[in-house]
């Protein structure tokens, strides 16, 4: 389903797509997480269509920031199946920092340092929500910081799915 094609339905897309940087991040933190969590019910649907079109036969990675626990959990025949990769705040913020496009959006905000605090500060607050719904349903998460190697990471994840 295309949000474009269905706006009722979608939204919060919309309404995201309709505005400005400014209008989305000087917002208050906890509606910018809560709107986070609506985003991502939008477009599970969506993304599950396009899963459901895949071959049956052939193993399917799937990643994303609306593939929440609480969503994934009720489609999961073993637990076994699935695994969140969860930044910590510090991580988030230090490779967030880093990535280029991050000014192209924040040099259209008036305050764009206030703007990138509170988009930090969402992601952190959602990504406590994943914590939480993950833990809830008995689902794998990995906290992924400066502590453990991509090696180390790896690993893990290979062991989580029996692959090593």
């Amino acid at each position: 389903m295309n949000p474009n094609q269905h706006p009722a339905s979608h939204w919060i897309s919309t309404k995201i797509q309709e505005s400005a940087w400014d209008e989305i991040w000087m917002r208050p933190v906890h509606i910018l997480a809560e709107e986070q969590v609506s985003l991502a019910h939008e477009e599970f649907e969506m993304i599950i269509n396009d899963l459901l079109k895949m071959p049956k036969s052939t193993p399917i990675l799937a990643e994303g920031i609306a593939l929440i626990p609480e969503l994934v959990a009720k489609l999961l025949l073993d637990k076994k199946r699935a695994i969140w990769l969860v930044p910590s705040k510090d991580f988030q913020i230090k490779h967030y920092s880093m990535r280029t496009w991050i000014n192209d959006i924040l040099r259209d905000c008036l305050d764009p340092a206030k703007a990138f605090k509170n988009w930090m500060a969402k992601d952190h607050m959602y990504a406590e929500t994943v914590v939480e719904q993950a833990d809830r349903n008995n689902l794998m998460v990995i906290k992924v910081d400066d502590e453990q190697s991509i090696e180390e990471n790896t690993k893990n994840i290979a062991e989580h799915f029996g692959l090593s």
